[in-house]
């Protein structure tokens, strides 16, 4: 609501309670405003009274002979009377009613002791045209409507006990007065008129301003939730950007990391960002080589995708990356700056060379496997053979031993045989009782080949093991396997 009396200021029709308080709060601000205008004029008409009271007075009721005349004391005195307490009120009341009432009526009474220390000149009598003119700043009818009381009653009153003091005459007829009050009314009106107009426009000024504000509060909501969104957006990518699986980064044309997320960081050695800034890192590292071909590649393509790229870590370590980069342009084509994504392959790489090489052990173990089995079937024949020569009772007693070590050779290759099959994995469950330390040891030689000549072999057997029932090549690719990975 107004913090304004209404009772005293115009009501717009059907106006928005806000609309109605810009147009109360503007039209107190100007009799504010006017209030102290007219008590600084006031003090001024005053000064003005006394001289006029010291220097036309004299000349104008009693010829040229100098003397100090009575009205200079009215002038002092009554001027004072008339001027101090609207003043006061003036400047201590601005604003109120009764301020710019009493204004309006010492002005008017200041005009009649202007025209009364001129001897009644006619020139005198435009200072109520004036008054009248600055009591419109107002906007309020009701002011020059007293004004014109004031003016009419102190034309009348004078015009008939003492005209020489308003009209320059002894005798006035009571015409002269109605042709005065004519006049003031003839302004007052257009003055009226003029009110009425300025209080429209300020209406529609106080109705403009209202819904500019109202638009404004509207447009400044949008921007703060259009604020409000993009500070959570910027968030949400922030979150996004730092919780993201793979390694995100920004670059400059030159390859030196101006952003990271924690990922990348982590990749390329760094705790913080701040410390990789003051490395002043580049994308792949040392690899000076590597970072002056993508920059290449990027001088003519958008996008180096899904590539594997072998990079260096802060501290100068491998690390084996899938990267894809893009080079950001400005309207020339310009590279302004890198930005892409790096996964950390290095343990898939060694998962991957791992894959090879079991799958080359499996091809040597497959081809093992074969050459075994030809081999066997040949020393089956040479074993069958030896047989059939020592069942002779006829052979001689060297060619006899001899043909003990052709048999004993081809049982140690038939052995060796079972143990290339076992390693293959490509020979059939034949359990049968055995010692598991003659396995062992039977083992020791293909193993120490097995694992390499940097890698030393030391047997510890137990010596009360019993004995078993199982496969000797299951138990041979056991042990097989327990080495190799102990590898």
């Amino acid at each position: 609501m107004s913090q304004y009396p209404r009772t005293h200021i115009p009501q717009i029709s059907g106006a928005d309670p806000g609309e109605q308080e810009r147009f109360d709060s503007a039209l107190h601000s100007l009799h504010c405003a006017t209030d102290r205008f007219f008590a600084k004029l006031m003090l001024l008409q005053w000064a003005a009274s006394i001289v006029l009271a010291y220097c036309v007075a004299p000349l104008t009721w009693s010829g040229r002979i100098a003397q100090t005349h009575p009205h200079i004391y009215a002038a002092i005195f009554l001027g004072g009377l008339i001027t101090l307490v609207p003043a006061w009120y003036g400047f201590r009341h601005p604003g109120k009613a009764a301020t710019r009432y009493a204004l309006a009526v010492a002005q008017t009474l200041t005009s009649a002791l202007l025209i009364h220390l001129t001897g009644g000149r006619i020139e005198t009598h435009f200072h109520v045209f004036g008054s009248l003119a600055f009591l419109a700043f107002y906007r309020d009818i009701r002011v020059l409507l007293i004004a014109t009381v004031v003016v009419a009653a102190d034309h009348m009153l004078r015009g008939i006990y003492w005209p020489e003091s308003v009209y320059g005459v002894f005798v006035a007829s009571p015409w002269r007065t109605v042709e005065h009050a004519f006049w003031v009314l003839f302004e007052v009106s257009f003055l009226s008129i003029a009110i009425r107009r300025s209080l429209s426009e300020m209406r529609e000024v106080a109705r403009r301003q209202f819904t500019l504000e109202g638009r404004n509060q509207e447009m400044a909501g949008q921007v703060e939730d259009s604020a409000k969104q993009l500070r959570e957006s910027e968030q949400r990518y922030r979150e996004l950007f730092d919780e993201a699986p793979l390694g995100l980064f920004q670059a400059l044309p030159n390859g030196e990391l101006i952003m990271a997320n924690r990922v990348m960081l982590n990749i390329l050695g760094f705790h913080t960002m701040e410390e990789m800034r003051r490395a002043r890192f580049r994308i792949a590292g040392s690899e000076q080589a590597n970072l002056e071909a993508k920059l290449a590649a990027l001088s003519s393509a958008e996008v180096i995708s899904n590539r594997d790229a072998l990079w260096r870590r802060h501290d100068g370590s491998p690390v084996y990356v899938q990267e894809r980069i893009k080079a950001m342009r400005d309207t020339e084509g310009k590279v302004t700056f890198l930005e892409g994504s790096v996964e950390d392959i290095t343990e898939w790489r060694e998962l991957q060379d791992r894959f090879l090489q079991s799958q080359k052990v499996q091809a040597v173990g497959q081809l093992a496997g074969g050459v075994a089995h030809d081999f066997n079937n040949i020393l089956t024949a040479i074993i069958g053979y030896s047989d059939l020569l020592l069942e002779k009772g006829n052979l001689e007693s060297a060619p006899k031993a001899q043909v003990h070590e052709i048999k004993r050779a081809s049982e140690r290759a038939a052995s060796l045989t079972q143990q290339l099959l076992a390693f293959s994995r490509k020979q059939t469950l034949l359990p049968r009782v055995l010692q598991l330390n003659n396995v062992v040891a039977d083992m020791e030689k293909m193993l120490r080949r097995l694992v390499g000549e940097h890698i030393q072999i030391f047997t510890n057997l137990a010596g009360d093991l019993a004995a078993v029932k199982v496969d000797p090549g299951k138990v041979q690719q056991v042990v097989m396997n327990l080495v190799v990975n102990a590898r």
